[in-house]
Formats: C-alpha cells, sequence, structure tokens
C-alpha cells in the first residue's frame, strides 16, 4: 500500500527534545505533509488541538480523507485555498461535505472551474466565514503559533499562480513557508 503521509512534529523546545521527552503540558504542533500525486495538502494540528488544512490536493488522490476519518478529524479551525486549480482544492469537496469548518481562506481569484463554483457554493450554503487575506495580515489560530499572510497584496495578477496565499507559520524557533505555486524565488524577504 502506498503510505500517503509524511509525519513531521515540531516542538517549541526543538533542541530539548533531540535529547529527552517532552511533558505532557508543552505546546506542541504537528504539520502532516500529504503525497496528493501533483498537488498539495498540509495538515496543521495547533498546540489547542484545532486543526488547519491547507489545501486539500486532487480529488483522484483523496488519500487524506480516510486518514482524516481515522484520526475522528471532522472540525477545523481553517481551511486555506491558495489558489483555484483542481491539483489544489478537488479534494475540498468531500471535506466540505463530511466536515464542520469555522472559517475560509480564498485570495478570491475569479476562475470557472466547476469544482472551484461547487466549493464556493458550499461555503455560502453552510454559513462559513469566507475570508480573502491580503499581505501583512495576521492570522489568529492558535496562542502559540503566529501566521502571518506574506502574498497576496491584492490579487490581481493574470496567471492565478502568482495570486496564491503565501503564509509564513511561526512556532517558536520553527517557520514553516507554505507557497501555493509560483512565488517561492518572488519572495526575498524575511518577515
Amino acid at each position: 500500500m502506498q503510505q500517503y503521509l509524511v509525519r513531521i512534529l515540531v516542538s517549541l523546545f526543538i533542541s530539548i527534545s533531540a535529547v529527552g521527552t517532552l511533558s505532557a503540558s508543552e505546546p506542541i504542533l504537528e504539520a502532516v505533509f500529504m503525497d496528493v500525486g501533483q498537488g498539495d495538502a498540509a495538515l496543521l494540528k495547533l498546540p489547542s488541538g484545532k486543526y488547519v488544512l491547507i489545501d486539500a490536493g486532487p480529488s483522484s488522490h483523496a488519500g487524506f480523507m480516510p486518514y482524516l476519518r481515522a484520526h475522528g478529524i471532522r472540525k477545523f479551525e481553517a481551511i486555506v485555498i491558495t489558489h483555484p486549480h483542481a491539483d489544489n482544492i478537488d479534494g475540498f469537496e468531500d471535506l466540505l461535505r463530511e466536515s464542520e469548518v469555522d472559517k475560509v481562506y480564498d485570495p478570491g481569484v475569479p476562475h470557472t472551474l466547476k469544482t472551484y463554483e461547487k466549493i464556493l457554493k458550499t461555503i455560502e450554503k453552510k454559513r462559513i466565514p469566507y475570508i480573502q487575506p491580503k499581505a501583512g495580515d495576521v492570522l489568529q489560530w492558535d496562542t502559540y503559533v503566529q501566521v502571518r499572510v506574506l502574498h497576496p497584496d491584492t490579487p490581481t495578477h493574470a496567471n492565478i499562480n502568482d495570486n496564491s496565499i503565501v503564509l509564513q507559520v511561526t512556532f517558536g524557533a520553527v517557520k514553516f513557508l507554505f507557497t501555493g505555486e509560483g512565488l517561492a524565488g518572488q519572495l526575498d524577504q524575511d518577515p
């Protein structure tokens, strides 16, 4: 059976965890990067125990749904649609149908992809708060985690990839950069 997940545990005291064990009271951020073929899907378990899903891969590789079901994950603090291409969003159809979602972050780029239109209709039907973050915004997901929006300023680029939401997730001394597509080379500053 193909393995769909690579698990990385990150703690506030990462250097200590290399030589000892962490007590149950120390906050931990868990990041699960899922093999969804061409596309992206990353699941964050915040120190508060809440979940955030950044992209959801193509529907033909929705390998993350069995993982979510097996772990009883049915509620999300947020989902992030970095940009509306099928290889990043198709899996959201099943997720929105089966799960409770508190917030949706999306760059708000007009796109005629049928799946994207269905996802937007489901978000509206379920009355899920829909947020279009802009560069400079700080997202309040967890006390121990800082999430800064690095891009877009405004979704005006002709290329949809260049409108991708780019997030920097900081947990103590550890930083993750979620770039969507097409922008990694353009981000030349360390905020």
